[in-house]
């Protein structure tokens, strides 16, 4: 597949507290963002200065996210393990290309946490509060954090990070416990399976444009 051309422009994007400064290809960023586009492209301040500062980033998050925007690729997953992304960290990912409007990256994020949990058999349940507190309800991340305590959760992972249950979340996994039960005592049911089987049951659309592919 033919590359496409980067174009010559640079914009800059200092993050977090310290203002850790970015260099990024307008064209890729603006590409793949609706967000930093409108930033960069409209009558805002950014548009005519070149700079845009995001302080409550991370600046270890977007580092991610600007290795993705030129590599199209999270992990290796025959990259040794130390090399691999944290999983809290893709959690955090998740949110920032929510906050971006990048649903690829999303989907990435959800994909890598979903497949790096299952193979250290560890997840990140303590983010439960982090993500009830930047998602809306109708979130897909949340879905899949509930499915994950009702289908893969130990009594002894849960009882760890107990307290990082706020109310609002410890309401959610009651209902969605109570709708998995109602599903299962229903005669002739097909819901044998974890819906986790289906991770792209929690992906969000990306529509119908497929992104060209981007190099340096």
């Amino acid at each position: 597949m033919r590359r496409r051309p980067l174009g010559r422009e640079i914009i800059y994007i200092k993050v977090g507290k310290e203002e850790q400064d970015f260099g990024v290809h307008k064209e890729l960023i603006s590409h793949y963002s609706p967000y930093f586009r409108a930033a960069f492209t409209s009558g805002f301040d950014e548009a005519k200065s070149g700079i845009m500062k995001l302080p409550e980033t991370e600046a270890e998050i977007f580092e991610i996210f600007y290795v993705w925007l030129y590599r199209q690729k999270l992990w290796d997953k025959d990259a040794r393990r130390e090399d691999w992304p944290d999983t809290e960290d893709l959690v955090k990912l998740y949110v920032f290309a929510d906050m971006a409007r990048i649903p690829t990256l999303q989907n990435q994020a959800l994909r890598a946490l979903h497949n790096i949990s299952d193979i250290n058999n560890n997840f990140p349940y303590s983010m439960m509060d982090y993500v009830w507190a930047n998602t809306t309800s109708s979130s897909p991340l949340r879905r899949y954090f509930l499915d994950q305590i009702v289908w893969e959760s130990s009594t002894e992972a849960l009882e760890e990070c107990e307290q990082d249950f706020p109310s609002e979340v410890r309401m959610d996994i009651i209902k969605a416990m109570n709708r998995t039960l109602d599903k299962l005592i229903k005669p002739k049911t097909k819901f044998a399976l974890s819906p986790l089987n289906k991770v792209r049951d929690y992906y969000v659309s990306q529509g119908e444009n497929t992104p060209p592919n981007f190099g340096c």
